[in-house]
């Protein structure tokens, strides 16, 4: 989009998702879905077996659901940030 930054991703210890976003305006259009593929292919090159982990917000547990993520623990809260830990295991 003309330059602009429309998502971002952020991976720790080769296999943990810590930040995904994507523009609000440009949800739906497999921005995210691109995103996370590119960044669990770089893992993968840096020897992660196929196993990811994420904490989602409440909102994007559908979305992880479709990838394939399942949830790992009730729903957490730490001190007020509520979140659904959640892994994909696709070695």
């Amino acid at each position: 989009m003309n330059g602009e930054i429309v998502g971002f991703i952020g991976v720790r210890d080769n296999s943990h998702i810590y930040h995904l976003f994507v523009a609000e305006q440009l949800h739906k259009r497999g921005i995210g879905q691109h995103l996370l593929k590119i960044a669990m292919a770089e893992c993968r090159d840096r020897g992660n077996a196929g196993r990811f982990t994420v904490n989602s917000s409440i909102n994007a547990v559908p979305f992880y659901e479709r990838l394939g993520f399942t949830r790992t623990a009730e729903l957490q809260n730490n001190d007020g940030v509520m979140y659904n830990p959640m892994e994909l295991c696709d070695a």
